[in-house]
């Protein structure tokens, strides 16, 4: 289906309670790793209302596939999303404008890929808005020490989601010189960071 309906540029799904997965990668992956990547036209990606979605990606494309003329991505009620991007998707993200996630049960935005070198770099050069609202089980951006650029970040709306930290506190480690991807206890960076200029 991916091959046969890659130049769409809007998906829209709404109130599906069966659907559990919206892009199965796992044939693609089999099928196509000696192959040319292919590269999704989508731009607006909409889901709402999928109770028992688990995955977007089923499987991280691993470079097979790639969703870089994302611009919206907007997920409201979907209580049984974990996370949102495999890694390798959201390495690649430089026209996404827009990423709003409501009312899911997601715990981290982006997915660890065992296959990625520690501290990855995700740059997100045109996102202006990012609305992190009533995610309950939020709890970091990526599992692991990591970056996040925002150089265009306008509006971060994020409440209801007590578990993770926005910015870095104010908290010393008692026992080395704290970096500044100073990880707490509990292993989580927080959402965003200052760099000193």
């Amino acid at each position: 289906m991916l091959r046969r309906f890659h130049s769409p540029e809007n998906l829209f799904i709404d109130g599906c309670d069966s659907v559990e997965e919206i892009f199965d990668l796992q044939v693609l992956i089999n099928v196509e790793q000696r192959l040319a990547v292919t590269a999704s036209q989508l731009r607006v990606v909409r889901l709402t209302n999928l109770p028992h979605l688990k995955h977007v990606w089923n499987r991280d494309p691993q470079g097979i596939l790639s969703f870089h003329n994302l611009c919206t991505v907007e997920v409201e009620g979907c209580l049984g999303l974990r996370s949102l991007f495999p890694a390798s998707i959201a390495l690649n993200l430089v026209q996404l404008e827009e990423l709003q996630i409501d009312t899911c049960g997601v715990e981290e935005i982006v997915a660890k890929d065992e296959g990625l070198e520690e501290g990855p770099e995700f740059l997100f050069p045109e996102v202006t808005d990012l609305h992190l609202v009533k995610l309950p089980e939020l709890k970091r951006f990526y599992p692991g020490t990591h970056t996040s650029e925002w150089p265009r970040l306008e509006t971060l709306r994020v409440y209801h989601s007590e578990k993770i930290e926005i910015f870095p506190s104010e908290i010393k480690c008692s026992h080395e010189p704290c970096r500044e991807d100073h990880v707490d206890i509990e292993g989580q960076q927080p959402l965003l960071s200052f760099r000193k200029v």
